[in-house]
């Protein structure tokens, strides 16, 4: 090893030995982080009751009874989309409701008798005011405290129509837009009676000021009193910019919990596109607490299937499989709860499954904190991790040009002047460069691993087939460093908290493919592999595997990420909820399945005094998805260690299986061949 291969080493190990102090330190915090809160959905709850005749007061009561004290209740919504209303009152008998244009053309076509024409008299009507016709002024008087509340009493107007009826005029337009009325306080002294805590979902609006929202604020904080606000994601988060009013974001931030809990904590939806939710986020610098909701579409099509043909025990483990995977592999605390619209002893299963499963696992229920998180890294360690993934790149361009030492000396010495500036200097490139060097290291170390384990192993070493394992244990070390390294430069707020993600996914995963297949063919005789490959006589079973091989990569690229273009089946689906359930963490299948095997058949071909370059270029994937594993910041540390641990054993026993398969199909090739020989 050269002067400078050992200077490369040193550093990449001094920037692993911060990597692994940083890990370590994160296993030991979320040790602490074991309070779950399940929150039930009011909505749903009523039109569980409608629905089966029931009460309410049915599933409440039952839900009680499983530590579920929390209920989320939506704003009452109104919007106007299109120049058409529609909102709560479509639901609510007593309550209708026009826009003011529509309103006037009523005037012009409509019948003299007709209840809103008496109703509006002789008071002017305004075409881009929303105007609500109300059958009970008690009601009337409700919505209109409740929409005071919400835009200040200049923008609300109401009169009476006879001895019962009212009609509420509500300023709308650009800058007075419309969203909701606040909450209903019958629904509210409902809940609060019967124990609950209310969690709001306001819906957002266009305030005036500052002041209207912090009235709004105090609104919540003095009546509901939760200690946990979701927003209703309608027109974004709650002071976000809506039509042409002011952005009031950080209004919204100063009223909510960063490190007193005398506010509410934000509930961050995970994967839902909410306008304003990153920025909310960034000016709380991530105290926030991650919320898993399965939508109510998602529900009624996966979950909640009506027939009889439908096995409900199976549905309902789906169920809390899912919730249980929210919060083990992503750090989710705050579970949004929907019903079956079945019997209340076929919710009262699944509550109590849900429930039990998690006091099972070590999860208490109630309140959540905060997630506890790294809000930055400090500056020396990141410099030693920026240098380190630096020194891996380099090495592995060193070992590729041998004989480019003074070059990647002076790319080193220029690299660790770049890491200091970026990091003491310009740390406003701070959250880029934790993302490029992420990135960075998740190529190189794959490809390391499949270089130093394979690439200069001299067949005659691999004298016993014991010594198969060997180049695939090396292998897995190298990329784990890289994994090690993916985690520590991410370890931070941004990327815990799952605002920000790691970038270019299945460029991560797929481009070592491509980069190990070029190492190999340039690094020893390469010109002669080159030639041998072009010149190789192509055969039927070549093309066979070509195409199975060039099928599971596409299948592999198209259902990466979080919503993939080809759905998950139900067969996967249930061997996804088995390996869940007996491993807790499930490997990933294109390591335990595709990459580990294939490695593997890739030391059994050298030992065999085989080329195992096609196999080894496929191969590379295993790794790229072990690295990728420990990407997600969102994933427990333990959890990818455990994931990352199934992969391998698994992924060991399938690899036993893929060579006895193919000595099984040389074998029977040979004989085919004696045969053909024969006659």
């Amino acid at each position: 090893m050269s002067t400078i291969q050992k200077v490369l080493v040193s550093c990449v190990m001094v920037g692993l030995l911060f990597a692994l102090v940083i890990s370590q330190s994160d296993l030991a915090a979320q040790d602490k982080n074991q309070q779950v809160m399940l929150v039930l959905d009011y909505q749903d709850v009523t039109d569980w009751a409608r629905n089966l005749g029931k009460s309410t007061d049915d599933v409440l009561n039952m839900a009680r009874t499983y530590g579920i004290k929390d209920v989320a209740l939506t704003e009452l919504a109104i919007s106007v989309q299109n120049n058409v209303v529609d909102g709560f009152f479509n639901t609510e008998v007593g309550v209708t409701a026009y826009l003011g244009d529509d309103l006037l053309d009523l005037q012009l076509v409509g019948s003299p008798d007709d209840p809103w024409l008496e109703a509006v008299g002789d008071h002017e009507i305004n075409p881009d005011y929303v105007y609500l016709y109300v059958d009970s002024q008690t009601r009337g008087l409700e919505l209109v405290a409740a929409a005071s509340r919400k835009y200040g009493e200049e923008r609300v107007n109401s009169w009476p129509v006879g001895e019962h009826q009212m009609v509420i005029e509500l300023v709308n337009g650009p800058m007075y837009v419309i969203n909701g009325l606040g909450f209903d306080p019958a629904v509210v002294a409902q809940l609060q009676q019967g124990g609950f805590s209310i969690v709001p979902r306001p819906i957002n609006a266009a305030y005036v000021s500052e002041a209207a929202l912090n009235d709004y604020f105090d609104y919540m904080r003095d009546q509901l009193q939760g200690s946990l606000i979701i927003f209703a994601g309608m027109d974004g988060v709650l002071g976000s910019s809506v039509g042409n009013s002011t952005d009031l974001m950080a209004v919204t931030a100063a009223n909510l919990q960063q490190q007193a809990d005398t506010k509410p904590l934000y509930g961050h939806v995970e994967m839902a596109v909410i306008s304003g939710d990153t920025h909310l986020a960034q000016l709380l610098d991530y105290h926030l607490a991650r919320v898993h909701s399965i939508s109510q579409h998602e529900w009624q099509g996966r979950y909640d299937i009506a027939g009889n043909t439908v096995d409900i025990d199976y549905q309902i483990e789906s169920a809390v499989e899912r919730f249980l995977l929210a919060v083990n592999d992503r750090s989710v605390r705050v579970l949004y709860v929907r019903l079956f619209n079945r019997s209340l002893a076929v919710n009262d299963q699944y509550l109590s499954n849900l429930s039990q499963r998690l006091t099972d696992q070590g999860y208490q229920l109630g309140q959540v904190n905060a997630l506890p998180i790294r809000a930055s890294l400090s500056k020396i360690s990141l410099f030693f991790i920026i240098v380190g993934i630096g020194a891996a790149a380099l090495f592995l361009f060193l070992y590729l040009f041998p004989r480019a030492d003074r070059l990647v000396a002076i790319l080193l010495g220029l690299g660790i002047i770049g890491a200091g500036g970026v990091v003491f200097v310009m740390p406003g490139f701070t959250l880029l460069a934790q993302r490029l060097f992420a990135l960075l290291a998740a190529l190189v170390f794959p490809v390391l691993g499949i270089l130093l384990a394979y690439a200069w192993r001299k067949t005659h070493e691999m004298t016993t087939w014991i010594k198969v394992m060997i180049p695939f244990i090396k292998a897995l070390a190298v990329s784990f460093c890289g994994a090690l390294y993916v985690h520590a430069i991410l370890a931070t707020a941004p990327f815990m908290t799952a605002i920000y993600a790691f970038p270019m996914v299945k460029i991560a995963l797929l481009a070592p493919i491509p980069i190990v297949a070029v190492c190999l063919l340039i690094h020893d005789q390469s010109y002669q592999k080159l030639i041998r490959f072009l010149q190789m006589n192509v055969k039927v079973y070549h093309l066979v595997v070509a195409g199975v091989g060039l099928a599971i990569l596409a299948v592999i690229a198209i259902r990466s990420g979080n919503n993939p273009l080809i759905p998950v089946s139900n067969l996967e689906l249930e061997l996804r909820l088995w390996f869940q359930k007996t491993l807790i963490a499930r490997p990933r299948f294109k390591e335990f399945a595709v990459g580990y095997p294939l490695l593997i058949l890739g030391a059994w071909l050298q030992y065999r005094r085989r080329d195992p370059i096609i196999v080894l270029t496929i191969g590379v994937i295993g790794l790229s998805s072990l690295v990728n594993t420990f990407a997600h910041l969102h994933k427990p540390l333990r959890m990818a260690l455990l994931t990352t641990f199934n992969g391998i054993w698994s992924g060991l026993l399938v690899g036993i299986v893929v060579i006895l398969g193919y000595e099984l199909g040389v074998y029977v090739i040979h004989l085919l061949g004696r045969g053909m020989v024969r006659e």
